[in-house]
């Protein structure tokens, strides 16, 4: 053994695996030694090929070697057994973090869709301002007088956003050479006070200003992939069925989709094709 891997077995408290290697290794040249002595006698005694001692030896020699294998393999078998101890925990902790991150994209799933059922999405407003920089006084006077004509109080709005402008509003304000308006989300303090909103808005006839103006639900990006392909059958479904009508349900977290064929006097949920 040398030197270097006598220090390293002191220092670590156990053998390396180069100290493994060559006691192997020595091990393996003693077995070799032995049987090339047990081959000497072999040729040497010439007529004694078959004597009692001889063979006795020849046994104990490979007798030796059972053990020595037998031992290899108890040791090969424990440190999978270490190993095998080690993977199962690590499974064990890496379900516990899956369960732990389910957790908590529930709850936040949970807060941004509470969120978005108070909230509205206004598009077709032209930015307020220059340089594509909004003017917030403006915006929020904007919203003042939408609730003045509709008779709703200005207090249930929580707050006023202009939302960043998707990739595909870009390219196509860019294609015509126009500027981009992103939509406009209002937040109320409750869904009821949304709905109040929602409710008048028969009144913006009167205004002029709205005439361009679209209101929207707010859809929350963890139902919005959900969302657009229920839009799209709801599509479908009033193409195949002439003067129908469809809605989209939000119970929870659940969507569904119903709908209402001509001569029907209440809505039905839309199966899955």
């Amino acid at each position: 053994m040398s030197s270097s891997n006598q220090a390293n077995k002191k220092k670590s408290g156990r053998p390396s695996k180069d100290a493994n290697s060559d006691s192997t290794a020595t091990t393996h040249s003693t077995f070799k030694d032995k049987y090339e002595e047990m081959k000497c006698k072999l040729v040497t005694n010439g007529s004694e090929l078959s004597t009692f001692e001889f063979q006795q030896a020849m046994f104990a020699f490979f007798e030796e070697v059972i053990r020595h294998k037998d031992q290899q393999l108890e040791e090969q078998k424990a440190r999978m057994d270490t190993l095998e101890k080690k993977i199962s925990q690590q499974i064990n902790r890496i379900a516990d973090l899956e369960k732990e991150t389910k957790i908590i994209n529930r709850r936040l799933n949970k807060n941004e869709i509470d969120e978005a059922k108070r909230g509205v999405v206004l598009s077709g407003v032209n930015m307020h301002g220059n340089d594509g920089r909004e003017d917030k006084t403006a915006l929020q006077q904007l919203v003042q007088d939408l609730c003045s004509v509709m008779n709703v109080d200005i207090k249930m709005v929580e707050n006023v956003q202009r939302l960043p402008a998707s990739r595909a509003a870009l390219d196509k304000a860019k294609e015509r050479g126009q500027p981009v308006s992103p939509p406009i989300r209002i937040r109320f303090n409750t869904p009821g006070e949304k709905y109040h909103f929602l409710s008048n808005l028969k009144e913006l006839k009167a205004m002029k200003e709205a005439k361009n103006m679209k209101f929207s639900q707010e859809i929350p990006n963890c139902l919005k992939s959900e969302w657009l392909s229920l839009e799209q059958k709801a599509y479908q479904f009033r193409q195949q069925q002439p003067k129908s009508k469809t809605r989209l349900s939000w119970r929870g977290d659940e969507l569904t989709l119903e709908g209402k064929r001509s001569g029907d006097k209440v809505y039905s949920k839309i199966e899955s094709q």
